[in-house]
C-alpha cells in the first residue's frame, strides 16, 4: 500500500488548495489560517529516500519563490507525532 496518498488526504482536512509551479511541480497544499496568512505544505512519505526528499524540496522551494509564501515539508514521522493536528 502506498501511504503518501492517505497521508495527503488526511492533511487535506485542514482546508486547502494545491499549486503547480511553472515547471509543473505540484505542491500538495496552499493553506490559509484565520488571520489570512498563507503557507505551502508539501507532504513527503519517505523523507529517508534522498531522491524523494530532493524532489519534494525542489518543488517547495520553487513554489515559495514564485508565490512569495513560506512553506514547510511535512514528513510522515512528524505528521504522526501530531504536527498537523
Amino acid at each position: 500500500m502506498a501511504w503518501g496518498s492517505p497521508l495527503e488526504a488526511s492533511a487535506f482536512r485542514r482546508g486547502s488548495n494545491h499549486y503547480s509551479t511553472s515547471n509543473g511541480y505540484e505542491i500538495d497544499f496552499v493553506t490559509q489560517d484565520r488571520q489570512g496568512k498563507y503557507e505551502l505544505i508539501q507532504v513527503c512519505w519517505d523523507g529517508e529516500d534522498a531522491s524523494t526528499r530532493e524532489r519534494e524540496e525542489r518543488a517547495l522551494r520553487l513554489a515559495e519563490k514564485e508565490l512569495s509564501i513560506p512553506g514547510k515539508l511535512v514528513e510522515w514521522s512528524s505528521y504522526l507525532n501530531g504536527i498537523l493536528l
